[in-house]
């Protein structure tokens, strides 16, 4: 018989076929509002390109030290070519002066006074899901440490979501 050949993990339980995990955001605006921190300092093209075509991404923070996706990995035209194609926004925040201003629209933030910087993130947060790439060093940055703040104080803030939830 069949039922013979089942063995139990645990007495009484049966052995279950494992089903897919459900999908974290369904759509734009389930993920208005969230965001997740993606080193891309090890991943290859292909794989960039299926975290964005995945997941309900609409806007993109570049913080990297150097805002050119470089060979062998990428191929810098077909990634900005992909961007523009599927209509996300590219907001490119690696000069000395942009990396001041997340400490200023932070203080900004925090007293209640406009900053040009406000609107900016407002306007990508409202969007959907925004994915802020980043090489290995900035984890430990201060431009990263200020931008979790302004982020996390912001209105239109809802969630920071760990890369390894992003579907690949």
């Amino acid at each position: 018989m069949a039922d013979e050949k089942v063995v139990l993990i645990r007495g009484g339980l049966a052995p279950q076929k494992r089903t897919s995990e459900p999908h974290l955001f369904m759509d734009v605006a389930q993920a208005q509002g969230t965001v997740a921190f993606l080193d891309i300092t090890s991943l290859k093209q292909d794989d960039f390109l299926a975290v964005l075509s995945r997941n309900p991404v609409t806007a993109i923070i570049d913080i990297r030290s150097r805002p050119v996706f470089q060979k062998p990995n990428f191929r810098h035209t077909q990634v900005a070519d992909y961007l523009l194609s599927h209509r996300i926004t590219y907001l490119d925040l690696t000069s000395y002066s942009a990396r001041n201003l997340f400490a200023e629209a932070h203080v900004s933030l925090l007293a209640s006074q406009p900053h040009q910087m406000l609107g900016k993130v407002a306007q990508i947060l409202d969007s959907g899901m925004t994915l802020i790439i980043c090489d290995g060093a900035d984890f430990q940055s201060a431009t990263m440490h200020d931008l979790r703040r302004l982020l996390s104080h912001h209105a239109s803030f809802k969630a920071e979501i760990h890369p390894r939830s992003l579907k690949r």
